[in-house]
């Protein structure tokens, strides 16, 4: 029986500002093929994990540009807790800060399972790591049409507080 763990994808180390949009579309196109006719995910759910300040929220941003969403004004859903959006190349487009969820019941009372749970959706899940029931979760509701991505962030080892390094794995 194929035993699954966290297989490395991509990672960039002492990245500037500049690329992390070279990264955020290397995953979506190369990684993930989402804007392929023939796309090998209906969903895809991004776990970003990292300490304050490491990039999750301007990596999202990233993306979302990637996706040709347009972020608003209010940043990051820290006390919304979630923004959801649609695009050409996904439905539903979900963003999600868990920094202030204390329990997993929070994410079935904000609606967050039965968004991730649709076909066509792509969850940025940012403090992922607060909730160790969210892995739990998605892993049960794994198809193959599923890719679970994490994506860990850390200032660079280099010391420069511009500078990130990011690692991306794939579950399966």
């Amino acid at each position: 029986m194929h035993q699954k763990k966290w297989n490395p994808l991509s990672s960039e180390l002492n990245c500037s500002e500049s690329k992390l949009q070279n990264f955020a579309s290397k995953i979506l196109t190369e990684e993930l093929g989402c804007f392929s006719k023939k796309r090998r995910y209906s969903r895809v759910w991004v776990l970003l994990e990292g300490p304050l300040g490491a990039g999750k929220s301007r990596l999202v941003s990233e993306f979302l540009s990637e996706l040709r969403i347009e972020r608003p004004a209010q940043g990051s859903p820290t006390f919304a807790l979630m923004h959801q959006y649609s695009c050409a190349a996904f439905q539903t487009v979900i963003h999600a800060d868990l920094y202030r969820i204390e329990r997993e019941r929070e994410l079935e009372d904000i609606g967050f399972w039965e968004l991730a749970s649709e076909e066509n959706t792509l969850c940025l899940i940012e403090w992922s790591d607060r909730v160790p029931e969210l892995f739990q979760g998605l892993s049960r509701m794994l198809a193959p049409s599923t890719a679970l991505i994490k994506i860990e962030l850390a200032l660079a080892s280099s010391g420069d507080q511009n500078r990130r390094d990011l690692r991306a794995s794939r579950w399966g």
